[in-house]
């Protein structure tokens, strides 16, 4: 009986976590943020910004941006200089 228990109280204890560590919460999106209209779309997640991006064609589908108080008028200073985003697969990123 012994031996049975302690996998059994495992099996249990783990599987509400496995169910529920599929579900991703971005706070970029108020509610929730749009449903991907296909699944091989890649989401970007960075500090200011959430991408979903499309293989295929490297073309953006959606974009959800984090705006802060401290963050507006802050992106005018910057330069304007492109770069690979690192958090994509090579195949993704535009040339």
């Amino acid at each position: 009986m012994r031996k049975y228990f302690i996998p059994w109280a495992s099996l249990c204890l783990l599987l509400p976590d496995w169910a529920n560590a599929q579900q991703v919460h971005i706070s970029h999106c108020l509610k929730a943020c749009p449903t991907v209209s296909h699944q091989g779309n890649e989401v970007a997640l960075h500090h200011l910004y959430a991408a979903s991006i499309a293989p295929q064609t490297g073309a953006v589908e959606w974009v959800a941006y984090r705006v802060l108080p401290d963050s507006v008028g802050v992106a005018s200073l910057l330069p304007r200089y492109w770069l690979e985003d690192e958090l994509l697969d090579a195949e993704v990123r535009l040339q």
